[in-house]
């Protein structure tokens, strides 16, 4: 039984929906800063709460800490929390600033514990199948990657740093997990009330192309799709998140062309239950580590550069 702390309300209580169906996980108590909240909480889940981060930090009985502060808070925290012996799951992004991830992690190489950032793309049914393709090497190497996010102004602030930091991270992420750490990064930004950012990922044998945008009129669907072309074929995935729902998703060979079925499995559970498996087991996830997050992060920076 892994015992859980959360921090935070907004995507806490996301994450207490699925701890809550969780046989082997009890949350031991969340923290706030609104009452009202945290009383609906504990009535929901049956479990306590509190307005002082220091009552989970210190509690003896729990393992994890999952923080769901502001980004701008996760270092403090997710550092406290290893000092007082925590393993942690912290949402994404995790910083601003690769200098603090590098922090995170000398703490947790310090205090012997593990840090797992929610890199949930991954997670996805399209994007988990093409990173399985990748790794199986069934279709040979991957040539190029094209993705995409697109949504509507639906986000308030989306200035060209926002999208890449808060939005476009995660695609880079996926293409980092397929292709590895480019050899230059370029882009190219528009920024109005909103924005709209493009780059280009080069690689020694391979490139990737990676769109965001904030600029849709407002009742259209986010966007979300990619392209992975590899030496013996490919994979396209195109979904639309609206007033309906459209996903497709085909494999291209010379031989074939198949119609991927997508299961519709939450790429949230999936992921939490994995980082209780692994504390359970005392095994790592990569894709989930600080040097995954590391990664996505410095390409972002070097996109933000190159739109300024």
């Amino acid at each position: 039984m892994v015992k859980v702390g959360i921090l935070g309300t907004g995507f806490g209580k996301e994450h207490a929906k699925i701890y809550q169906k969780m046989d082997n996980v009890q949350i031991v108590k969340i923290f706030g800063r609104n009452r009202d909240k945290l009383n609906r909480l504990e009535s929901e889940f049956s479990t306590k709460t509190t307005d002082k981060i220091e009552e989970i930090l210190t509690d003896g009985t729990i393992e994890l800490v999952d923080i769901c502060l502001p980004t701008k808070m996760h270092k403090e925290y997710v550092i406290k929390a290893l000092e007082n012996g925590k393993h942690v799951f912290c949402e994404t992004p995790v910083s601003y600033d690769v200098s603090e991830i590098e922090a995170m992690k000398q703490a947790a190489q310090t205090h012997h514990k593990k840090v797992f950032v929610d890199l949930f793309i991954k997670y996805s049914d399209p994007h988990r199948y093409a990173i399985e393709k990748t790794k199986e090497q069934s279709l040979g190497r991957p040539l190029s990657v094209s993705c995409y996010q697109r949504t509507p102004p639906n986000w308030g602030d989306m200035s060209i740093r926002k999208l890449v930091y808060d939005m476009m991270i995660h695609n880079l992420d996926f293409v980092s997990e397929l292709l590895g750490t480019p050899l230059k990064v370029d882009a190219k930004g528009l920024e109005k009330k909103n924005s709209q950012a493009f780059a280009t990922l080069t690689y020694k044998d391979a490139i990737a192309m990676v769109e965001a945008t904030s600029l849709l009129s407002a009742k259209a669907p986010f966007q979300l799709g990619f392209t992975v072309v590899f030496e013996k074929g490919s994979i396209h995935f195109a979904g639309e998140y609206g007033e309906t729902v459209f996903e497709k998703m085909n494999l291209f060979t010379s031989e074939k062309a198949i119609s991927v079925e997508i299961p519709g499995m939450n790429e949230y559970e999936m992921l939490i239950q994995e980082v209780i498996n692994s504390i359970e087991n005392n095994t790592t996830i990569p894709g989930l580590s600080l040097e995954s997050a590391g990664k996505a992060l410095t390409i972002a920076d070097a996109i933000v550069a190159g739109t300024e």
